[in-house]
């Protein structure tokens, strides 16, 4: 499957359970750090629009750290428990509204400083128009002198056969097993296979940037 909006077929309640087990909040803050956070301070970000929420992970961080924070996501069963892991681990009332990227100003209102778009989320969208809209509504919710900030994988290197997952970063999850189901050149499909021996998948285009020079 290679259309943009898939992920909401994949990311079921079944799975979205064992998001907080694969990326494992505690070891992920270890691994992580401050590195988002202080990039944002550098810039005086006060204001941010967490346009990938997923369960919370960053937002709840970001909140911690004293920014204004919007978390936005397509998924409602990922919000639901967003919100409820903004109340257990700092406290928080998060602000959550779903939204899908390429009609984002319709659904989120207001400017911010800085959208961070992190998780390897942006490679959700699979076509070159899917990928233009959301940047274009990105830019147009942030302030005159606001900044994007999107991570990705090194699906280059993955086609050329070099992966290894140590999962420090993005699934940090030691009971967890992560590792390609599928690669080509314009796919990626992830397999994740869990103590009580379920397995499941997530699809990503390898593509998703702007092609350089355009």
């Amino acid at each position: 499957m290679r259309e943009t909006g898939h992920y909401t077929e994949e990311y079921i309640p079944s799975f979205v359970e064992k998001w907080d087990s694969l990326i494992d909040w505690e070891k992920r803050t270890e691994s992580e750090g401050n590195f988002f956070i202080d990039l944002l301070r550098m810039w005086g970000v006060r204001s941010v629009l967490d346009v990938a929420t997923g369960t919370g992970f960053h937002s709840v961080r970001l909140l911690d750290a004293g920014f204004e924070t919007v978390s936005a996501d397509g998924s409602a069963d990922m919000l639901e428990r967003a919100f409820k892991n903004g109340a257990q681990y700092g406290g928080h009332i998060l602000r959550v509204v779903r939204a899908d990227w390429r009609w984002l100003s319709r659904d989120v209102h207001g400017e911010y400083d800085a959208i961070v778009c992190l998780g390897n989320s942006f490679t959700h969208l699979f076509s070159e128009r899917d990928r233009r809209k959301a940047l274009a509504e990105f830019y147009a919710m942030l302030k005159h002198d606001g900044i994007l900030v999107l991570d990705q994988r090194n699906y280059d290197a993955m086609l050329d056969d070099r992966y290894t997952s140590k999962q420090r970063y993005y699934y940090c999850g030691e009971d967890v097993v992560v590792e390609p189901d599928h690669v080509d050149e314009g796919l990626c499909r992830m397999r994740y296979s869990f103590p009580d021996d379920s397995r499941t998948t997530s699809t990503c285009s390898r593509c998703g940037r702007i092609t350089p020079g355009d």
